[in-house]
């Protein structure tokens, strides 16, 4: 039971800090806008970008100690294999934000109009690493996560769906769009975890197969 609960509330924290990064409205338009006129936008907006993007990096490092805890938790081969795919997407997330915090906000706040050329292609190759992230590994460790716990059942049998819907709300995003908002992911850590965390729950085996008695006379 301890374990079920260190569990949840490493998955819980997982979902609320990149939640809490994101939640400010004034970041809202430069998560939307085009990459020039994000960088426009910046200089006024320093302040709450930064504490947004800390918040995120923060709760991307919770998350791989959260799935590397449901990994254990679940301990089977596929939640394992999840987890590289998780971890993998997380530190290629990690360098997107590492970017975004360092050279977007310097290119925002000392370039100012003069920014040079070389940013650019930069800026495209740190969104490609964002989108690839959310929208092709972790997505589907989101899945495999899903899965096992709906077939081993260490968790509410339902919380595995949730995991399920994150990670298709993400392959469904960059399959329409070719990029997404990373809300699924956050929405379904935080609530498997805050029901591992305060719901009681003993893992239940599958029902054994019936077996038919024949007599013969």
């Amino acid at each position: 039971m301890r374990t079920v609960r260190g569990t949840g509330a490493l998955l819980l924290l997982a979902g609320l800090l990149p939640i809490a990064g994101v939640v400010n409205p004034r970041l809202w338009d430069l998560f939307t806008a085009s990459p020039r006129h994000a960088l426009a936008l910046l200089p006024d907006r320093l302040g709450a970008w930064q504490t947004g993007m800390w918040l995120l990096m923060a709760g991307t490092a919770v998350s791989i100690a959260a799935t590397a805890a449901l990994a254990r938790l679940i301990d089977t081969t596929p939640a394992r294999c999840a987890l590289a795919l998780f971890t993998t997407g997380s530190a290629l997330l990690l360098v997107s934000y590492s970017f975004d915090l360092s050279v977007s906000t310097w290119a925002a706040r000392d370039a100012g109009a003069h920014v040079p050329g070389w940013y650019w292609p930069l800026n495209s190759w740190s969104a490609s690493l964002f989108a690839g992230s959310y929208g092709l590994l972790t997505s589907t460790a989101l899945l495999v996560y899903g899965g096992e716990v709906v077939r081993t059942r260490v968790l509410r049998r339902w919380t595995g769906w949730v995991l399920v819907g994150g990670g298709a709300g993400l392959l469904v995003q960059f399959a329409a769009f070719g990029s997404e908002a990373p809300a699924p992911q956050f929405v379904a850590l935080a609530v498997v975890g805050a029901v591992a965390l305060v719901r009681r729950h003993e893992p239940t085996a599958p029902r054994p197969p019936r077996t038919h008695i024949t007599t013969h006379v």
